[in-house]
């Protein structure tokens, strides 16, 4: 590795916002290792809101996926990365598609540090044989360069909230990816009987989620919950979070961002994700799992929910 000065910095996180999410340890570490640097993040559009208020970037270069077959839409893209001038690029999505991002920019010979997964990048990640967590696999490619991570606190991105909750409110995240055929969400109705008996106890539930979503269900059983679903940014997101008594909800983005706000938390995992793989061991952040999630019964998250909450 050269020894010359870094002064334009290019950090690579596509997608997904629980990828994201457990990604700003190793955004933060970057910054604090460069304070000078202008660095740019790519990233897709739906996560250009809450980098910019990270306010951890100097740019955003917005990433739309590119097939190996449209050479002229790579060319250009070739252009504009090598037209910016990067001396470094960390590469925390570590995938094939961004393995063949350096190989179209001409990999060593373009002159540019990579620090990633590719083969012939300047500083290479090798999987372990045990897999890791995303905390983990990145501190793993940033001790080379000694970059240390911190623990995760994201309360700071959080945004003003243009709507007044409740003093004592539940965030409640009932939406999940449909990856492996909806296996990933908890019922409806499960849901709705939680509210149920959050409200029982004077806790007012907060039903959040993405605009695509349909929760109503929950409200029409469940009349004093309040129904924000597609109604909030990631930061204001991370604002209700924060201020939440506890966040309980399917393995989804939301939820990361929830735990990233350091509130306790209750994911409910089915038996397609391995819940330590997927979580940072911290203590605010509780989980159940059953390899069906229909099979987890209301009463068994209630009990979670009452011994979380010290209202036995």
């Amino acid at each position: 590795m050269t020894h010359r000065p870094i002064k334009k910095i290019l950090v690579i996180r596509l997608s997904a916002l629980g990828d994201i999410i457990q990604t700003f340890p190793a955004f933060q570490a970057i910054r604090r290792h460069h304070p000078d640097a202008h660095i740019t993040v790519m990233t897709t559009p739906a996560y250009g809101e809450l980098m910019t208020a990270s306010k951890l970037f100097d740019d955003i270069l917005t990433y739309r996926r590119m097939k190996v077959y449209q050479v002229s839409e790579l060319l250009a893209f070739r252009r504009q990365f090598l037209k910016e001038g990067f001396d470094r690029v960390y590469d925390l999505q570590m995938s094939q598609r961004t393995n063949f991002m350096f190989k179209v920019i001409g990999g060593k010979k373009s002159g540019i540090e990579w620090v990633g997964a590719a083969p012939t990048g300047t500083v290479r990640f090798c999987e372990p044989a045990l897999r890791i967590n995303t905390f983990n696999r990145h501190q793993a490619l940033l001790a080379a360069l000694g970059i240390r991570l911190e623990k995760q606190d994201l309360r700071y991105v959080g945004s003003p909230l243009k709507i007044k909750l409740p003093p004592k409110y539940a965030v409640i995240v009932p939406g999940a990816s449909d990856t492996f055929k909806g296996a990933k969400k908890w019922p409806q109705a499960y849901y709705a009987a939680l509210c149920q008996f959050l409200v029982a106890h004077h806790i007012t539930p907060v039903i959040v989620g993405g605009p695509t979503e349909g929760n109503k269900g929950i409200q029409e059983i469940c009349p004093e919950a309040i129904d924000l679903t597609g109604q909030t940014s990631l930061s204001e997101l991370i604002t209700i979070s924060q201020n939440a008594c506890l966040a309980v909800g399917n393995d989804t983005g939301p939820m990361h961002l929830a735990s990233a706000s350091l509130t306790p938390v209750l994911i409910l995992f089915s038996g397609k994700t391995d819940p330590t793989f997927a979580l940072s061991p911290e203590p605010h952040i509780n989980w159940l799992q059953t390899e069906n999630l229909n099979d987890l019964h209301p009463n068994t998250v209630i009990k979670k929910v009452e011994s979380l909450l010290s209202l036995s």
